[in-house]
């Protein structure tokens, strides 16, 4: 009922230019960003394999509309073998969590977390010795918050961190129209 997952991208996606790089290791090598998933408040359903020699059934855990999501809470996993340091996202439970980048000096983890209803996102830096965790913004949206199905398919997050790790830009149409705005590591504009 407990699993780790690691971000990925779909190879065919990645042909066609429309994923994003997958950035969970530390540009030193040395952590790695992993989500711990909790399941068991979610559904699990059966799904048989027919080309075995004989059919098997496992089950797989899938959220309902309306129903418990599966708790996703956000690791930093030190390859060298300390104890793995939870990011401080707060109470997860009907939100998703969604790793960003790390910062070129593996300093600081960016991430974001995007409520159920897709109309607030939190974008946060962590310090992944700590685990503890400093707002930089927040989004907000009448409907939703535009992102949310590039997030959902395809892996593009709609946040890029700069080259020189100095600030990222959040792709948002807050003003009706797609822009992109920079935003320093302070959070400000």
């Amino acid at each position: 009922q407990h699993e780790w997952r690691f971000d990925w991208t779909n190879p065919m996606l990645a042909r066609l230019g429309m994923a994003g790089p997958v950035t969970n290791f530390s540009p030193d090598g040395a952590k790695l960003a992993a989500y711990k998933v909790d399941n068991r408040a979610v559904a699990a359903s059966p799904q048989t394999h027919y080309l075995k020699p004989i059919d098997e059934v496992v089950y797989r855990y899938h959220a309902k509309a309306g129903g418990p999501l599966e708790r996703y809470t956000l690791h930093i996993i030190d390859l060298y073998g300390r104890p793995a340091i939870e990011v401080d996202l707060g109470d997860t439970t009907d939100t998703y969590p969604v790793f960003a980048a790390w910062l070129p000096d593996s300093s600081e983890v960016v991430v974001f977390v995007m409520t159920r209803d897709c109309r607030s996102v939190d974008v946060f830096a962590a310090d992944p010795a700590t685990g503890r965790t400093r707002s930089l913004f927040t989004e907000t949206g009448h409907t939703f918050v535009r992102i949310h199905h590039d997030v959902y398919f395809g892996r593009k997050l709609g946040l890029t961190l700069m080259p020189a790790g100095r600030g990222l830009l959040w792709e948002s149409e807050r003003s009706g129209w797609n822009h992109l705005y920079h935003y320093d590591l302070d959070g400000k504009r």
